[in-house]
């Protein structure tokens, strides 16, 4: 069976929802928790690279900015503004780019089958431009809801939840924005509960690693510091990204009756 028939097949026009199905947040926790302690070294070499090489860069560029004798005046207002903006664009593309990885790498961890970190890769670039592009609108979707009210924000980041599962599974590509609506829709909130908790643990481990990336560079450590500051919080992104996969193996299964075997087929 081919990938467009796969995608074909698992893709009806109408997705039926079973009002008597739950998520199971706690469960997709677990099993998310589970994969990242089992597979905990591919993990860490798919999100350690990208996210220590956009940490190094930034602190360099910092170093850079208050070393040399220079006029930063347009880093104030609204240059501040567009800096930090930018930063965090492509912080979030980044992760749209490791979840990519990390759907692919957590079928195959549930399933116990060996990794395939070449053909993870082979199927991000082969989508890439999607991942890429609709990461940044899914960041533009957010911002007016942040802009507007929090709890907002989590809301618009549940409807959009699996976008990029439903481009590396289905290759939906452009689409994959109307199917990450329709796969979310009817469990939204607890798709929220779920993102909301491992959004804590994520921000406990980014503490723990500013307090341990400090340590270092009060021993004059730069480099060391960029490590332990990449290497901490990756994890909790990991944890996210698996999150991520799991979320969107539970809503083809409520939805579609698809389980996660018949997922996999398209790695196959």
């Amino acid at each position: 069976m081919t990938t467009d028939q796969i995608a074909s097949d698992r893709t009806p026009d109408v997705i039926r929802l079973n009002p008597q199905a739950h998520l199971g947040v706690g469960s997709i926790l677990g099993e998310s928790s589970s994969i990242l302690v089992q597979y905990f070294l591919p993990i860490l070499a798919i999100v350690f690279v990208p996210d220590f090489l956009l940490y190094w860069a930034s602190n360099e560029l910092t170093i850079y900015i208050y070393d040399v004798e220079m006029d930063y005046t347009w880093l104030s207002g609204s240059g501040a503004l567009v800096a930090v903006g930018l930063a965090f664009l492509m912080g979030f593309v980044v992760f749209f780019v490791e979840t990519a990885l990390l759907v692919q790498l957590a079928y195959d961890a549930k399933l116990k089958h060996p990794m395939q970190l070449g053909q993870y890769f082979k199927v991000l670039i082969t989508n890439l431009l999607p991942v890429v592009l609709l990461g940044i609108v899914v960041l533009l979707l957010i911002i007016p809801a942040v802009l507007a009210l929090i709890i907002g924000s989590w809301w618009v980041q549940a409807v959009f939840a699996v976008v990029v599962p439903a481009i590396v599974i289905e290759r939906c590509g452009f689409g994959a924005l109307k199917r990450s609506v329709e796969l979310t829709r009817g469990f939204r909130w607890p798709i929220v509960g779920a993102m909301l908790l491992a959004t804590i643990f994520s921000n406990f481990l980014d503490k723990v690693a500013n307090a341990v990336s400090d340590l270092a560079l009060e021993h004059g450590n730069a480099l060391l510091e960029s490590i332990a500051y990449a290497a901490i919080s990756s994890i909790g992104y990991a944890f996210l990204g698996i999150l991520t996969a799991l979320i969107y193996a539970r809503l083809r299964e409520i939805k579609e009756g698809v389980s996660v075997d018949q997922i996999a087929e398209v790695f196959d």
